[in-house]
């Protein structure tokens, strides 16, 4: 073929699909000269991305008491060129409808690839009754040596367009696939018709489906499963039974690496911590940071304890036979004790005896100062004489690491 008239095909392709698809028509004109040269519209491929696992969380299974499920939110979106239209065909319920997946083409029409799955009607599960497709994704709780692997039990997928996400091309209208209103036929992926005997679902370019925990299988059962450290793999179109883009498959899973616990035992509720996660890959390495290093010993113990004094300061000499005052300490601590007696009509001051005692901490202890014989005499004495006796205690703390503490305490005699 000559280059005039290539150019001239070119133009005439151009013309011919500029009233349906304007823009796409020239970025498949620019982006692949070949095949528009070639006389043929291209496919219009979607590119499916999933998104990482998120909201992971645990529960009891309402359906069976003592059972626990792991639930997770799962996002699929379309980052390819045309949308992801899955078409299903049958007799209606209970029988499944055959899905195939619908190509758009850079022309504007559609064709139709081959058979991807089924669709079936689902209404057992709860806030269901419509039509599922399946397979579309997976999910499962792997051990990080790929010996152990649980799976969930998901049911199939209403798709939809229900949010958006990050896409720098020419997003599609969400009315392609909308979830609807009450009243429309295909309100809902058709709910309350089980003798629907076709269907289109799907996700537009730029758009998402979204799953929340526990909806429909939305969850792994964790019962018995040991405590461990676990990859929580969401794969979409796993046997790539669904045309992709440049058969790009390497984005279709995320992983998050979760801790799974039982901090009750295995009959209560398990506990999971989401450690890491990671796009476009089955597995999600984690190193646990590194324990944070000891504190330093602590330095020398300057401070002296508080030492308190308490008890009445005018004291009944009873029986006379010691002297009485109380003390209290915050911490562990000795305290040694004397006190000297003095009275106006004595020359010489006379004394107790010296006393140590432990006292425990925040205890408020009695300190027994004995005094001898002589010492009683004389002070019963002066009190029979009226003499004003004063016994002036000076006492000391000291705790385990030689911090003191003085005190005094000037105490009264009265006579019995």
């Amino acid at each position: 073929m000559g280059i005039g008239l290539a150019v001239a095909l070119a133009r005439e392709i151009l013309e011919r699909t500029r009233a349906a698809a304007p823009v796409l028509a020239v970025a498949t004109l620019l982006a692949l000269p070949g095949a528009a040269f070639a006389g043929g519209p291209t496919q219009l491929l979607p590119d499916l991305v999933q998104e990482v696992p998120s909201g992971v969380v645990t529960q009891e299974n309402p359906d069976q008491p003592g059972h626990w499920q792991l639930g997770f939110n799962s996002i699929v979106g379309n980052v390819g060129e045309g949308p992801m239209k899955i078409h299903g065909v049958g007799p209606g319920a209970p029988t499944n409808m055959v899905a195939s997946q619908i190509v758009k083409m850079s022309d504007g029409s559609e064709q139709t690839l081959g058979e991807v799955g089924f669709v079936h009607y689902e209404n057992v599960l709860d806030n269901h009754d419509h039509w599922h497709f399946q397979p579309f994704d997976d999910y499962e709780l792997r051990s990080l040596d790929g010996t152990h692997v649980y799976s969930d039990q998901k049911e199939g997928f209403c798709l939809i367009n229900s949010l958006t996400i990050p896409f720098s091309g020419i997003r599609g209208d969400q009315d392609e696939f909308p979830f609807g209103s009450p009243g429309d036929p295909d309100y809902f992926c058709k709910y309350g018709q089980p003798d629907a005997t076709e269907i289109t679902e799907g996700i537009s370019v730029g758009w998402a489906d979204e799953y929340t925990p526990f909806r429909g299988g939305q969850d792994v059962d964790v019962t018995g499963v040991p405590a461990g450290r676990y990859y929580l793999v969401h794969t979409v179109n796993t046997d790539h039974s669904i045309k992709e883009l440049d058969d790009n498959f390497a984005n279709n899973s995320a992983t998050a690496t979760v801790d799974l616990s039982w901090p009750s035992g295995t009959n209560a509720k398990p506990a999971v911590k989401v450690l890491a996660t990671c796009l476009a890959a089955e597995t999600c390495p984690y190193t646990d940071p590194p324990a944070p290093p000891p504190p330093p010993p602590p330095g020398p113990d300057l401070k002296p304890p508080k030492f308190l004094l308490g008890g009445a300061t005018r004291q009944r000499f009873l029986r006379g036979r010691a002297i009485y005052v109380y003390a209290k300490c915050n911490e562990v601590c000795t305290v040694r004790a004397s006190g000297r007696i003095a009275a106006l009509q004595i020359a010489k001051s006379l004394r107790t005896a010296s006393v140590r005692k432990t006292l425990k901490p925040g205890v408020r202890t009695k300190i027994k100062l004995p005094i001898t014989a002589r010492v009683r005499e004389l002070i019963n004495r002066q009190l029979k004489r009226g003499v004003r006796v004063v016994v002036r205690v000076t006492l000391s703390a000291v705790d385990s690491s030689g911090n003191r503490s003085p005190g005094k305490r000037t105490l009264t005699l009265l006579r019995r």
